[in-house]
């Protein structure tokens, strides 16, 4: 009996020491978290680009070397800054959260899809010095091939400006259009402009089953614009704001890791969609217009 009472105290012992380790690191943990974040603090700077007011790091404006904003801070000048303490660049901030988003991440960074905005951002990289994001981006540039739609049924839809815009012509035929052009691998996305939020924008995994209503079925997996929610399987989840006429929706299919798909509504990020569904593909890009007859979508690129 003494050596059972014995060793259910070593039980009890180890068990608090083991906690206690565990309350140990985690405390490290949190601790290196806040120091982290005041070394951050006594480091960061402010920029007034064009009058908007910008805040970040001298590391992270130092990330491309030789690049104007990593000039202003090496310390071998000397740089005055206005009133409030911010250096002032007489330049259009339009773009330069997408500079700092780059600088912060340039890894996984994303090239703009739109044609308009990568040739902004180019004159902006260009006019910072920024030769590195120059070339990633005329790289993209060269890179990105428009999506066109080539499967869809001609009693429903009717297609102009050589398959990228896409209208509704009856309430007949197969639901489902499709841009024909499979993605297994990678990373891709591409932005649609539809004139009606009546609209189901999202990726299949077959380039054939039109007929069925998209988020039904296991081959399918959708964004509704007027309810709200994303469709898979049947299975609905509240996500995002209801779309808008003309709204831009830039749909980002990440096939590397696990899997995952995430939209964008007018250029804000509204979180991942889907995920876990890697080497389930090729996947297509697909629309289902559930408006009135006469509304179109249109391919952005």
């Amino acid at each position: 009996q003494v050596v059972c009472m014995f060793g259910d105290l070593m039980t009890a012992v180890q068990s608090e020491v083991d906690r206690l380790v565990t309350d140990r690191q985690e405390f490290a943990r949190q601790e290196k978290m806040v120091k982290d974040s005041n070394l951050v603090q006594r480091k960061s700077v402010r920029l007034d680009v064009g009058g908007v007011n910008f805040r970040t790091t001298q590391e992270t404006l130092k990330t491309e070397e030789g690049c104007m904003l990593d000039v202003l801070f090496s310390g071998r000048f000397s740089v005055e800054t206005g009133e409030d303490g911010a250096i002032f660049i007489d330049r259009d901030p339009t773009h330069f959260n997408s500079i700092l988003a780059y600088l912060r991440d340039n890894t996984d960074w994303v090239p703009p899809t739109r044609k308009e905005t990568r040739s902004a951002l180019i004159r902006e990289a260009r006019f910072y010095g920024m030769l590195k994001l120059v070339s990633r981006l005329e790289q993209a540039c060269r890179d990105q091939s428009l999506l066109v739609f080539t499967r869809y049924d001609w009693n429903r839809y009717g297609v102009t400006c050589g398959g990228q815009t896409l209208t509704k012509i009856s309430h007949t035929g197969c639901r489902i259009a499709i841009c024909d052009r499979p993605m297994a691998t990678g990373r891709h996305s591409w932005e649609i402009r539809s004139e009606t939020p009546f609209i189901a924008i999202g990726v299949s995994n077959t380039p054939s089953h039109l007929q069925v209503q998209p988020g039904s079925d296991e081959n399918s997996w959708v964004f509704f614009g007027t309810t709200q929610e994303v469709w898979h399987r049947s299975v609905s989840e509240p996500y995002g704001p209801a779309l808008r006429e003309n709204d831009v929706v830039r749909v980002e299919l990440d096939l590397r890791q696990e899997g995952r798909l995430c939209f964008n509504i007018n250029e804000l990020p509204q979180g991942v969609a889907f995920q876990g569904f890697k080497g389930q593909g090729p996947f297509y890009a697909a629309v289902y217009i559930y408006s009135k007859i006469g509304f179109s979508c249109t391919m952005l690129s």
